[in-house]
């Protein structure tokens, strides 16, 4: 790959209905057959709501299903 280009890192997230690209700058994806830790989830979710990606309700919704509430 040329110097430059860009490279989307990070596994998907399902967000509000959508697939949203953990986009470059997020964690590397775990090995295949690990599934990231709810803190691993919860560090991304509160990225994507950081970059203005999720609402604060979307936000919240998410992290009440990681936490099982």
């Amino acid at each position: 790959m040329p110097p430059g280009t860009p490279v989307m890192q990070g596994p998907l997230v399902i967000a509000g209905g959508q697939v949203i690209s953990g986009g470059p700058g997020a964690p590397a994806a775990p090995a295949a057959g690990s599934p990231p830790s709810v803190a691993e989830q919860l560090e991304q979710l509160a990225d994507l709501k950081s970059r203005g990606v999720l609402t604060e309700a979307e936000f919240q919704t998410q992290k009440q299903k990681l936490l099982g509430s």
